[in-house]
């Protein structure tokens, strides 16, 4: 992991695996949007992450839900991507709160 990634080293460090859905991805300019799911010893937490792919650099991570083992995670169904990086998505199944407020730009659809 690269270290100029500081939330996404902090973020995957103690993660025993990472899932991306390549199927639900966006793109607009530079800029990709895409859900991944982090998954720890009895829990897992599903994100939207945005990246510039011109910098590689991670522009806005959003928190989608998450949840103890042997429940499922969220799946992300649909992701929109606004030119100036503002990410939308739309979720089946359990999205607990995290506790984590919303980021600026980070907007789940009902």
């Amino acid at each position: 992991m690269r270290s100029d990634y500081p939330t996404a080293k902090l973020a995957n460090e103690s993660a025993f695996w990472v899932k991306v859905d390549p199927k639900t991805v966006a793109a607009n300019g530079p800029l990709v949007a895409y859900a991944y799911t982090q998954f720890y010893l009895d829990t897992h937490d599903t994100w939207v992450r945005v990246r510039n792919l011109r910098t590689g650099a991670v522009t806005r991570s959003c928190v989608v839900g998450g949840g103890r083992a042997p429940h499922s995670t969220p799946h992300v169904t649909d992701i929109a991507l606004s030119p100036n990086g503002e990410v939308r998505w739309s979720v089946e199944g359990d999205s607990p709160e995290t506790g984590e407020s919303p980021q600026p730009g980070c907007n789940a659809s009902g």
